[in-house]
């Protein structure tokens, strides 16, 4: 069997960092009966500074056949752990998680020069513009350097969609290999619809993202003010606050919400709760600046829930099939109509819409020309 070794700041048991997290974690769970798959990340989640209680730092810990997790302690992380894990065996493939972080992007890059192992990069979404338009100024510093200085001239990359692809020779290298495999599906224990009450004029919202920019939670409360105040809608928000000043900002728009329109922060979320906490909410809500697939915005899909998005994700045309919205951010006042919209349906509609959503979930799901795209990428 290929041996893959596999590098991504945070994996599990971490869930902080959302999804890039996923993305990896449904590589290995597909392929992990094709391939050994080697992944060596941080011994902490993202935004934390205390080790998991349940692993071993500085050493492989096989989790599951054909899966062993190198969970590196800071002290370690670094040229020499990295040369001396390089040095173990032979690599079929490297696949770097990302084109950023210096250790788990640039410094393996760095030390695989002139290596004969094939070397996959991902840019998961780095490249587009919303994410482009964080930080901007350090960003295109380092892509001009990376351009002039052929850091990826050796790399195959890895595009989620042909938008990526055109991302990646625009920013990166015109000449660019590029395999197209959009985002696996997370592999789903069973398939079934299963119905939720919905009243005439209640809803009950939710995002499960990080409270940052990128995802627009702000934008995502002030669509709330202008509702019809003879609804009743709640909007519960779930996942790691980025930016302090950020979240007090959200906060002053909460304050001054009408009373028919209630939010409520509920903290983190472990990506093995979503599919459970999803149940209790009638839409999922994310305007995000730009998403490179979604793994939610799917999970809600197969938890048969419609979604309430932006139009800057690969997922379109939601209202021809009746699954959910793709909205401009141009226009918040589309947005506040369509909650208006979801609140005012009755029963019936409802279901109608929620089906909608799951079969769409479903197509996704069972589609065989994904995992074929994925054996094409990683010479399976």
């Amino acid at each position: 069997m290929k041996k893959i070794l596999v590098f991504i700041d945070w994996y599990e048991p971490g869930y902080r960092a959302g999804g890039p997290i996923r993305s990896i974690k449904n590589l290995v769970d597909y392929f992990k009966g094709e391939a050994c798959f080697y992944i060596i990340t941080r011994n902490i989640d993202y935004q934390s500074t205390v080790p998991y209680n349940s692993v071993i730092s500085d050493a492989w810990n096989q989790v599951e056949p054909n899966v062993s997790v190198y969970y590196c302690s800071q002290q370690h992380l670094g040229k020499r752990t990295f040369k001396r894990l390089f040095d173990e065996q032979e690599w079929d493939i490297i696949y770097i998680n990302g084109i950023y972080s210096w250790f788990f992007s640039l410094l393996p890059l760095w030390l695989l020069r002139g290596t004969n192992s094939r070397i996959v990069v991902a840019p998961r979404g780095m490249l587009a513009a919303g994410a482009l338009g964080v930080k901007s100024l350090k960003k295109n510093v380092f892509l001009w350097l990376a351009r002039k200085n052929g850091f990826f001239r050796d790399a195959v990359f890895h595009a989620t969609h042909a938008g990526e692809a055109d991302e990646i020779k625009r920013h990166l290298n015109q000449e660019a290999s590029i395999v197209v495999a959009p985002n696996l599906a997370a592999q789903a224990k069973e398939l079934n619809w299963q119905p939720r009450v919905k009243q005439k004029g209640v809803l009950r919202m939710v995002s499960i993202a990080r409270i940052s920019p990128e995802k627009n939670t702000k934008y995502g409360l002030e669509i709330l003010k202008s509702l019809a105040s003879d609804l009743q809608v709640e909007y519960h928000l779930y996942g790691p606050i980025n930016d302090q000043q950020y979240w007090q900002e959200c906060q002053e728009v909460i304050s001054k919400l009408p009373p028919h329109a209630s939010v409520e922060y509920k903290g983190s979320l472990a990506n093995d709760h979503v599919a459970s906490t999803l149940k209790d909410y009638h839409v999922l809500c994310l305007p995000s600046r730009g998403e490179n697939f979604g793994h939610v915005i799917l999970e809600a899909l197969t938890a048969a829930i419609p979604v309430l998005i932006s139009d800057r994700t690969p997922w379109r045309g939601l209202i021809q099939k009746q699954a959910g919205w793709d909205l401009p951010l141009e226009t918040p006042e589309q947005f506040s109509f369509v909650i208006e919209q979801l609140a005012q349906m009755e029963q019936t509609e409802y279901d109608s819409w929620s089906r909608a959503a799951f079969a769409l979930a479903v197509d996704k799901i069972l589609d065989e020309e994904v995992l074929h795209d994925y054996r094409r990428l990683l010479e399976l």
